[in-house]
């Protein structure tokens, strides 16, 4: 048994029915969700594959995937992948925050582990589900190379297959 056998789902979400970037900024606006500039234009070079699905999620830390010092995204993708998980339609991010508002307390945030997207600089970038106390929940893009370098306690999103 793999340490990740014992995570239970964290969350069930439904993907399919937003076709576009243009349409998950609407619908996000709509719920009183904030998608920065840079997120929506990683939304814009993803592929919405209209696919209709419900994608069983987990929420683990880099340590609870057994990096105990913080690991590059390469890392953590890998050894997720070695536990049964996989990577995130991008179209994850924004059906998490519009079905499940309430999804984080104030101050916590998730990476959506997803095939890295060139921002508009050509810098691989991810998206990233944020709940802060002052200015609200928002869906927005950080950078992250495959090398970049992640805190152990550092949250990310799954899909478990």
């Amino acid at each position: 048994m793999t340490v990740l056998q014992e995570i239970k789902t964290w969350n069930s979400v439904r993907i399919g029915n937003i076709c576009c970037a243009k349409a998950a900024d609407k619908q996000l606006g709509i719920s009183g969700i904030r998608i920065t500039h840079r997120a929506y234009y990683l939304l814009e070079q993803a592929a919405f594959e209209g696919i209709d699905a419900t994608l069983d999620l987990v929420r683990v830390t880099v340590q609870e995937l057994g990096l105990k010092d913080g690991a590059t995204t390469a890392e953590i993708h890998a050894v997720a992948a070695r536990n049964g998980l996989s990577l995130c339609p991008a179209e994850v991010a924004p059906q998490l925050w519009l079905q499940h508002p309430s999804l984080m307390s104030w101050n916590k945030g998730s990476f959506i582990a997803m095939e890295l997207i060139e921002d508009s600089e050509g810098n691989p970038s991810l998206l990233y589900l944020l709940a802060h106390c002052v200015t609200g929940r928002k869906l927005i893009a950080i950078r992250g190379g495959p090398d970049q370098i992640w805190n152990d306690s550092d949250h990310w999103v799954f899909v478990r297959k």
